[in-house]
């Protein structure tokens, strides 16, 4: 288990409910990784690989913020940039662990 610290947000039997933002940032998450449903899992990924892809996905949103690309534009690019750092987290996870952080 994660340690969260004191966090002063409200629980739900001992566990950090999301703030609202969180929430919706990850429905914009879950949006992206389920466009690409027909791509290999991450865990069959390396972390270095997916460093490099987080990389170039920071690039891609830099780009569109620099560029004044429209908000749905800038949105998913930031969830793209979230769900390559969540891919690092997992694998992360299940190397400390054995199990990846759902199971």
């Amino acid at each position: 288990m994660i340690d969260t610290g004191d966090l002063d947000r409200p629980r739900r039997g001992g566990e950090v409910m999301p703030r609202a933002e969180v929430h919706w940032f990850a429905e914009r998450m879950e949006a992206e990784l389920a466009e690409n449903d027909h791509k290999r899992h991450w865990s069959s990924c390396t972390p270095g690989w997916l460093l490099k892809r987080l990389e170039d996905e920071v690039a891609e949103l830099r780009r569109a913020v620099e560029t004044g690309a429209p908000a749905a534009r800038v949105i998913s690019e930031a969830a793209d940039v979230g769900n390559f750092a969540m891919m690092i987290a997992d694998h992360a996870c299940a190397s400390s662990t054995g199990d990846p952080p759902m199971t």
